[in-house]
């Protein structure tokens, strides 16, 4: 299969998982936003001060870029893993054919979240880190990391880091494919469009944040069908059932 037939393929994949459980991904979406926002304004207050604007101060514009994304990786190093082991419990119970919930979903996430913490906190250091320093890096990173979720979910004795790097090779051009127009439009949207949320309130820039929080689930998403045609069906764990603790 060539690399655009598959990127073309796992994204219709992706969107069709979210799709398929929008009620459930929109409110888990929604929670988040409704936590992350308030904080970010607060933030923003901080450093801008009340009724001050970021225009023009590009001092203060910069201070609160960095301060921001320290924020937002530290948010993503705590719920990272329950939104990604959501919907690759999705992504892989679809596979199987299986109906599944949101309470079963969150079930899953729970029993999966200390096996996932560290191989994901180390993944996305090295990625947002990679990213915000200097793209390129971020980028490798994220070629080499992308299974690592997949991994930790769904396999039992491997450290999700190597394993994830053994399963992305073949597969790196088409993570890049998915990864860039990603990280394209957020890194458009930051300007263009939050940075006037932040100046609109609580409300605007918690809409501002799940459109963030469904492109960072479509990148879960699309990591967990690419993981699961790269390990089909020669070492494929089995579907998750509906019990939080069964494998």
């Amino acid at each position: 299969m060539s690399t655009l037939s598959r990127t073309l393929l796992v994204t219709r994949q992706a969107l069709g998982t979210l799709g398929r459980h929008a009620g459930a991904v929109l409110l888990l979406v929604f929670i988040v936003a409704a936590v992350r926002a308030p904080l970010d304004h607060l933030l923003y207050v901080a450093i801008v001060g009340p009724g001050n604007s970021l225009a023009g101060d590009q001092s203060r514009m910069v201070q609160y870029i960095l301060a921001d994304a320290g924020t937002l990786l530290a948010f993503e190093i705590v719920l990272g893993p329950i939104l990604a082991a959501v919907v690759i419990y999705f992504a892989r119970r679809d596979q199987a054919g299986k109906d599944s919930s949101l309470s079963a979903a969150l079930r899953f996430a729970a029993s999966r979240y200390r096996r996932m913490f560290f191989p994901h906190l180390a993944a996305q250091i090295s990625i947002q880190v990679g990213i915000q320093l200097l793209l390129v890096p971020g980028l490798l990173f994220y070629g080499m990391y992308a299974f690592v979720e997949p991994v930790a979910c769904l396999e039992d004795g491997n450290w999700p880091l190597d394993r994830s790097k053994a399963l992305t090779r073949g597969r790196r051009a088409t993570i890049m494919w998915l990864v860039i127009p990603v990280i394209l439009v957020m890194f458009v949207k930051t300007y263009a469009v939050d940075l006037q949320a932040l100046e609109m309130g609580v409300v605007a820039l918690m809409a501002a944040d799940m459109v963030n929080l469904l492109m960072e689930l479509f990148l879960y998403t699309a990591f967990a069908w690419l993981y699961l045609e790269r390990v089909t069906p020669k070492d494929a764990a089995p579907a998750p059932a509906d019990s939080s603790t069964a494998a």
